[in-house]
């Protein structure tokens, strides 16, 4: 367990030594090539639009050669890993090491030429140090990495989580990393131009070190401690598998597991297509986690609603229907056709409690459910937002009470004039409101 701590701490390390050399390449483009960022292509495309407006053709095709060489990092990055067994860690940092010395090598004109081997090398270096510990998390840029750690320590300081502090920690160190990265650029650059490429192996061979060591066996350890750690790891395993199989069978839960992952890498989480990047499942078990407490006292049945809603039903009871919608139940495995929006109407017109349903906004629905209450509203259209953007439909609430009841009980604030059912003048209504005091008046 120690020997597992250990390495998981050195290579959150080795990130945040991957990010001090992420902003190194990064002050190193901007500062000595005319603002140009070569770790991303957001810039990059934007100028390339403005160029092209301006018909500028030879910038234009500069910056396409950009463009096309930060491809091609992200591509030979993910075809070595996944088709090679070459250590992609090493490689990373000889990658950086090459393209810093050929970028001191290069004109500084034009200025996007003389850092095309940082878009190469930076592109390269996202692909292969992706995350540590478990997260998600870039090397070249920074604002997911702040927007992590904002979340981090907010969610932290409501939960007192510590998994949501874990996560805060290395996101916070990565953005301070990445900083002290462009600061020691901007001195370099400061202090020997084009050369301060050379500063940059310095970086690289810390992180060259922190691989070594975390890729060594630990020395502290003699052969019975690494035997009593690796028992007391089985013992661990053991105690989790025994807790697994008394909660459900362990089937289920590899199950569920799988569920998890397809649902996650699909499409519109519908399991049917797929059309996402790479996901770690890790990065969900703090969210796992705090629903598992949200959902320790929580009684969940998988019943048809004909049979748990007349079981449940009471006076003060409360349900809340969230039916496949109509004319959408396509979507759904199980069948729901139109008997059965029949049946939730008749289902639901015999209960003693309230109850609430959500549908789509067309006639059929409001024709069903006419004698209840109903509340029409649009909102944004969430799948199509990419292709139609600011794109609405149409919902309903229907419910069997006052749905406006909560806004007709606020109190309303009457003004004078609506009370005396006239108007007044001011100036009238502050001197009849004089009121003596001790020989004197004061305003109200």
């Amino acid at each position: 367990m120690v020997q597992k701590v250990i390495r998981d701490r050195l290579d959150a390390i080795l990130h945040w030594n991957i990010s001090l050399v992420g902003g190194f390449l990064g002050a190193y483009a901007i500062l000595l090539h005319v603002g140009n960022f070569g770790s991303a292509q957001t810039g990059n495309l934007m100028e390339m639009g403005a160029e092209l407006v301006s018909m500028e053709w030879f910038n234009v095709l500069l910056r396409l050669a950009a463009l096309v060489l930060f491809g091609l990092g992200v591509a030979s990055a993910y075809l070595l890993t996944n088709f090679t067994k070459i250590n992609m860690r090493k490689l990373a940092l000889w990658v950086d090491a090459a393209a810093l010395a050929l970028a001191s090598m290069l004109p500084l004109e034009p200025a996007l030429v003389g850092i095309y081997p940082i878009f190469f090398a930076s592109a390269f270096q996202w692909g292969v140090y992706s995350g540590a510990d478990g997260f998600n998390s870039a090397t070249i840029f920074m604002t997911n990495n702040f927007k992590q750690s904002v979340l981090g320590w907010l969610q932290y300081g409501l939960t007192k989580d510590k998994e949501f502090k874990r996560k805060a920690i290395l996101y916070t160190y990565t953005v301070i990393s990445f900083f002290l990265g462009v600061v020691l650029g901007a001195w370099a650059v400061g202090q020997f131009g084009i050369y301060s490429a050379y500063v940059g192996f310095l970086p690289l061979a810390v992180a060259r070190t922190f691989i070594a060591v975390g890729t060594a066996p630990l020395e502290s350890e003699t052969p019975e401690e690494t035997a009593v750690e690796a028992a007391e790891e089985m013992e661990e395993a053991e105690k989790l598998k025994t807790s697994l199989r008394k909660r459900s069978d362990y089937r289920d839960v590899r199950q569920a597991a799988a569920y998890l992952m397809r649902v996650r890498n699909s499409y519109s989480s519908s399991g049917r297509s797929f059309a996402c990047q790479p996901f770690n499942v890790r990065t969900l078990f703090a969210q796992i986690w705090e629903m598992s407490r949200r959902l320790e006292n929580v009684i969940i049945e998988q019943q048809s609603f004909e049979v748990l809603i007349p079981h449940y039903d009471r006076e003060d009871g409360f349900f809340y229907g969230d039916p496949p919608y109509y004319d959408s139940e396509y979507v759904y495995d199980a069948e729901f056709g139109w008997d059965h929006h029949v049946l939730l109407r008749d289902t639901l017109a015999k209960c003693k409690g309230k109850w609430l349903v959500s549908q789509v906004d067309c006639q059929e629905i409001r024709y069903l459910f006419r004698d209840y209450q109903i509340l029409d509203f649009k909102r944004i259209h969430p799948m199509v937002q990419k292709y139609a953007p600011g794109k609405q439909f149409g919902e309903l609430l229907i419910g069997n009470y006052d749905l406006l009841e909560r806004e007709r009980e606020v109190p309303l604030q009457m003004s004078l004039n609506e009370l005396l059912g006239e108007t007044i003048p001011v100036e009238q209504i502050l001197k009849e409101r004089m009121i003596p005091c001790k020989n004197r008046t004061t305003n109200l």
